[in-house]
């Protein structure tokens, strides 16, 4: 087995490795930056070796190269707040070729799926999985859980069904799934850091996966750097079922659109945070 881990000092200490029956749920609100996370942890995976699979399903095809393309130019030119549009626009007449050909080469190791006309229903989920199974890949990054396709109205069955599947899957083949997922659009205002209540479609969510971890801007501290932006993480669920109330502060990067290694360790309430 490999040893893998998530490049997220916070989440690597207090868990250690990935294990082969791992279902990580991530949860944040709309703006925190999932979508982010979600390609750091698959490059930083794919850098110790790992084969990663990364159903980046809220973007349409292409969108994840030029994504990784555009923030390793604005790292290199220090253009840190230039509009990603506007960048876009001169990659088309050519200008930005040589980044894109170092987004081709990154991702040469990750198994990509972007979405491409329709989103993914749950069928065609098993299918990739049995696809990574056959091809030897080592963790599956799913971004986002709530974008695959509902079949019907019903969306707590939907969910239920999803989850209960992935966790099947994940059981069967091996390979771990880190997950990320949106949070309900109005959270208790006594919480600074969401709990596993505030996870969006179904309770099961939280029940079936063997940990999760919540997400949330802090707007009241200041880092002293407008680069650096405050954000709570805290563990909900544990592999053993419970919530130890263990958090830390995480300091969010603009320009390398990462997180740094050195948090502030923190303790929260176990209901409200």
């Amino acid at each position: 087995m490999k040893i893998i881990k998530t490049g997220i000092n916070f989440i690597d200490t207090n868990f250690g490795c990935l294990r082969p029956n791992e279902f990580m749920l991530l949860g944040a609100g709309t703006g925190i930056g999932k979508t982010s996370l979600a390609n750091a942890m698959a490059w930083d995976m794919s850098a110790q070796g790992a084969k990663v699979a990364l159903f980046s399903l809220e973007n349409t095809a292409g969108d994840t190269r030029t994504r990784l393309a555009y923030n390793k130019w604005r790292e290199d030119a220090k253009q840190y707040y230039y509009p990603e549009r506007m960048w876009k626009i001169e990659a088309d007449r050519g200008e930005h070729d040589e980044y894109l050909v170092y987004a081709e080469q990154q991702l040469k190791n990750i198994k990509l799926l972007e979405v491409r006309g329709e989103a993914p229903n749950i069928l065609k989920i098993q299918s990739l999985y049995a696809e990574c199974q056959h091809q030897g890949i080592d963790v599956v990054i799913l971004d986002h859980l709530d974008y695959i396709k509902q079949e019907n109205n019903n969306l707590v069955g939907h969910m239920n069904q999803l989850v209960g599947t992935l966790k099947n899957l994940i059981e069967m083949t091996d390979i771990p799934c880190i997950a990320f997922s949106h949070l309900a659009k109005v959270i208790d205002p006594r919480k600074f850091v969401p709990s596993l209540d505030d996870f969006y479609g179904s309770s099961n969510k939280t029940k079936v996966c063997t940990s999760a971890i919540t997400m949330a801007r802090d707007y009241e501290t200041d880092s002293g750097d407008s680069t650096l932006c405050p954000t709570y993480f805290a563990i909900r669920k544990d592999r053993y079922g419970t919530t130890t109330g263990n958090a830390g502060r995480l300091l969010y990067d603009i320009k390398t659109q990462r997180y740094l290694d050195e948090y502030e360790p923190l303790k929260i309430s176990t209901q409200n945070g």
